[in-house]
């Protein structure tokens, strides 16, 4: 396994370590692979739906979870952060990419409002009950904006 400090330099967060290289598996195998081969934010229709089904699953668990504890599983809460940064580059045709992440938000066509301070909020979090709410508006959000963008 891959440590953190062999993550290519796009997807180097401290947020998301070497535990978690199984998120972003597309985008390691971009960055350090095969740069011909189809990838998912180039297929968007078929991936974004696969993503959105993960979602709906995470969020089931993650409410049963919430209602007994203030504080959500760290892995399953980064795996919900991770499905939304995915379903944010993806649905704007790129792979994700956090290094200079408040230049590269800055210039998507489509994402919700105030994201970039959301994001630091919800990175600040990670396990929060607030951060899970913010994910939640985050994916409604993300999700009209990408419907009313392919009408």
């Amino acid at each position: 396994m891959k440590k953190y400090n062999e993550l290519p330099d796009q997807l180097q967060h401290p947020l998301f370590n070497e535990a978690q290289l199984k998120l972003f598996s597309e985008e390691i195998g971009y960055y350090t692979r095969d740069k011909t081969k189809v990838y998912p934010w180039q297929q968007m229709d078929q991936n974004i739906t696969g993503l959105l089904f993960q979602w709906e699953q995470l969020n089931g668990v993650l409410e049963k979870q919430f209602k007994v504890n203030k504080n959500g599983e760290k892995n399953m809460m980064l795996e919900a952060i991770a499905i939304f940064l995915q379903l944010l580059f993806w649905t704007n045709g790129e792979p994700v990419n956090l290094k200079h992440l408040e230049g590269k938000l800055t210039n998507f066509q489509i994402k919700p409002f105030n994201i970039y301070d959301r994001l630091i909020f919800i990175f600040s979090r990670p396990t929060s009950f607030h951060t899970f709410k913010q994910l939640q508006e985050l994916m409604l959000e993300q999700q009209k904006k990408f419907a009313v963008k392919k009408a």
